[in-house]
């Protein structure tokens, strides 16, 4: 009988297991390996500075009210005027409390009066100490009114606390307002300053001293210096961004309070580091984040420190991650410690501007 061709190769193995010899090793299937791209790290120790919109304003702005209610009878000033320290710049109507104190002045003359007789009757023991006393006392509490209602009179004239000009005028005459209503804003400092808003992602990037830089299209060619005096503690409940105060280095340019600008601030450099793809960093968390890196067609986590997140992409340090490390990028989400890798070649751009 002839043996098939087909059958020698099992037969074969079945005499050798039989007869007590090894069969010949089979190679396992290779796995499955996820495609991947990579890209070098690049060093990079600048941070990306930091662009936003911020509105100037003097350092010591002001915002004056009356502290009693009212109808207003006059706003002396009106936006932009030089104001001097003491200056009236709005009074309230003053009729009634006039009369009060037109009344307590005549209760305090007559208290006054009785009093002064009744220090001549008890010189002359007419009457007793005690009645003396509570003349006095008529006479101290009537001069106390009328300290009161002059001190009402008073506040119904509303005074600059400082020399400056005039940024706001908030309400005009017959007008009513409360204690604390806004009536006129006032620019009373000597320096200018810049008020932007943060995210969080930048707030932590900006620390009082941090070099800014400011420009307006309304100054074309004029670039302002100055440094962050003020960063805010908490961010705004209605926004969630957090405010920054610039002040300038005394600029000459004619400024204005109110004026839009552009607000660089240039945040100070971390230290060397690489710069990476926004996709090569994953589960990034307090300040930390993890890239793959490709060893022997294995994927390798690394534990890198996230540096500053600008515009370009990420800079980090640490991992072992130095320049021209080739790191994960595309397919970095879907990857684990040991995972099997296959390193696919980034697509290249044909003359003609498209792929080939």
């Amino acid at each position: 009988m002839t043996v098939s061709p087909l059958v020698r190769a099992p037969l074969a193995a079945l005499i050798l297991a039989a007869c007590g010899g090894e069969p010949a090793p089979v190679e396992a299937p290779e796995p499955d390996r996820v495609p991947v791209r990579t890209v070098e790290a690049v060093a990079d120790s600048a941070p990306d500075p930091i662009v936003v919109p911020g509105r100037v304003a003097r350092d010591a702005e002001r915002t004056l009210a009356f502290r009693s209610p009212g109808l207003v009878d006059a706003v002396e000033v009106d936006v932009g005027d030089p104001v001097r320290a003491g200056q009236p710049v709005a009074r309230l109507r003053t009729v009634d409390a006039t009369s009060r104190l037109d009344a307590a002045r005549a209760d305090a003359r007559q208290a006054a009066r009785a009093a002064e007789r009744f220090e001549r009757l008890h010189a002359d023991s007419v009457v007793a100490l005690a009645a003396l006393q509570d003349a006095r006392d008529r006479s101290a509490r009537a001069q106390a009114a009328v300290d009161a209602a002059t001190e009402e009179v008073e506040r119904t004239v509303l005074r600059a606390p400082a020399a400056g000009r005039v940024a706001a005028r908030m309400v005009e005459p017959d007008e009513w307002v409360g204690p604390g209503t806004p009536v006129v804003r006032l620019s009373a400092g000597d320096r200018w300053t810049v008020d932007a808003a943060l995210s969080d992602r930048d707030a932590l990037r900006v620390a009082v001293g941090t070099p800014a830089e400011v420009t307006t299209d309304a100054l074309p060619g004029v670039v302002l210096f100055g440094r962050v005096t003020r960063t805010g503690a908490a961010a705004d409940p209605g926004t969630g961004t957090f405010p920054v105060e610039v002040t300038l280095d005394g600029p000459a340019a004619p400024l204005r309070s109110g004026l839009v600008v552009r607000l660089t601030l240039l945040p100070p450099e971390t230290g060397p580091g690489v710069s990476l793809p926004p996709e090569a960093v994953v589960e990034a968390r307090n300040g930390q984040g993890t890239v793959f890196v490709v060893d022997a067609d294995t994927a390798r986590p690394r534990t890198v420190q996230i540096l500053d997140v600008g515009t370009a992409g990420v800079r980090v340090r640490g991992g072992g991650v130095g320049p021209g490390v080739a790191v994960v990028t595309t397919g970095a989400a879907y990857l684990r410690a040991g995972t099997p890798v296959r390193v696919v070649p980034s697509p290249r751009l044909s003359a003609e501007g498209g792929l080939p």
